[in-house]
């Protein structure tokens, strides 16, 4: 009987990060199967684990006497009468409980405990009779006052939003125009925040789409190394839009012939500022009725309709970047091909985290990079 071959069959198709439901199961049978193999080889248990892990069995285990409960009358009496009992039966470990009184008469049991059990011996605290601490707020708290929906606040919020928007976009316009770069950025990324919801990975095809192929304000290949900035720092979106936005009024001032840094500076805080706006109004305007939504059932089938539409927009965004990835100035770029098919083997195949696929790739990058140096 082998009990590792068993578990490789019932571990089998298992998810990264493990089937909840599936661990109760697995648990018994990895029990049984191991109570039964060390029946067949008429051993203990604990010698036969031993001897599968390529360890000499131990035939003593460390064990401490257990109890040191409270008593109703003379506590630290009956405490002392226990553990003078447990050492005359040659314990030298002891536990007793502690937490379910005040703290100075735990702190006299602990006295009373080490006088008992002597300089030699060793004591543990179980602390499990600590009483439960209330969460601060839970499903079944009631909804504080600041989260409570009130017409007054939603005006109040809406005014302040809807000025955060106009004061900053009439700014940019009477700097450069309706149409000028500034009121462009201003006016996509608003539509951006606006229009699309599921994350990072649902809003960047829409920006590359928009900022490559409509407005020309970075090539494709650096809308992708966009992506890799974003990907390998915390952030991805706004790292992404600042990119964006930056190489934008770099690009453009360097085709007007004028200095980019202060362009491209303004760039960054037009498309961060708002990006980001409409989330927090939002958040401010809207907290207030999700919370009184909580616990609905009704938004569950909706919900998990946006997940599996989210899942085809990344599929989409994946997509769109491998063209350049793959096919970099029209010519079929095998090295690339080897990296993804082997990123994909490594994390379907040998369940290799996000993490150690992109330092793999990015170790393999640098070094094909260095050997096509060295040859030309």
């Amino acid at each position: 009987i082998d009990p590792q071959a068993v578990w490789q069959i019932v571990m089998r198709n298992e998810k990264f990060g493990g089937h909840g439901e599936r661990s109760g199961a697995v648990g018994l049978i990895d029990a049984a199967v191991w109570d039964l193999a060390a029946k067949h080889a008429g051993m203990p248990l604990w010698a036969l684990l031993a001897e599968r892990g390529g360890r000499v069995a131990d035939g003593r285990v460390p064990v401490y006497a257990s109890g040191g409960h409270y008593a109703a009358e003379d506590d630290t009496a009956v405490l002392a009468a226990a553990l003078r009992e447990g050492r005359a039966a040659g314990h030298r470990r002891m536990k007793i409980k502690i937490g379910g009184a005040p703290l100075d008469h735990d702190l006299r049991r602990i006295e009373t405990a080490l006088e008992a059990i002597g300089p030699d011996g060793s004591l543990a605290l179980d602390a499990s009779s600590f009483p439960a601490v209330a969460a601060l707020h839970d499903d079944d708290s009631a909804t504080p006052e600041h989260a409570r929906f009130s017409k007054r606040k939603l005006a109040l919020t809406l005014l302040i939003w809807v000025l955060a928007l106009v004061v900053p976009l009439a700014a940019v316009v009477a700097i450069g125009g309706w149409n000028g770069s500034l009121a462009l950025m201003a006016r996509f990324f608003t539509r951006v925040a606006l229009l699309s919801f599921g994350g990072a990975y649902a809003v960047l095809p829409y920006v590359a789409q928009g900022a490559v192929e409509q407005f020309g304000w970075l090539s494709a290949t650096q809308m992708l190394d966009g992506l890799a900035l974003g990907e390998t720092t915390p952030g991805p979106l706004i790292m992404v839009v600042a990119f964006v936005g930056f190489m934008g009024g770099w690009n453009q001032a360097l085709a007007a012939g004028s200095s980019p840094w202060l362009p491209a500076l303004a760039a960054v805080l037009v498309t961060v500022w708002f990006t980001f706006l409409p989330s927090f109004g939002f958040i401010l305007a809207g907290a207030p009725l999700v919370e009184a939504s909580r616990g609905d059932l009704r938004f569950g089938a909706p919900l998990s309709a946006i997940t599996a539409v989210v899942v085809g927009v990344i599929a989409s965004l994946a997509l769109f970047f491998a063209g350049p990835v793959l096919f970099s100035k029209g010519v079929f770029q095998s090295w690339a091909a080897v990296v993804v098919i082997a990123a994909l083997i490594a994390q379907l195949k040998l369940r290799w985290s996000v993490l150690q696929v992109i330092g793999a790739a990015a170790g393999l990058g640098v070094a094909v990079a260095g050997v096509t140096q060295a040859l030309s």
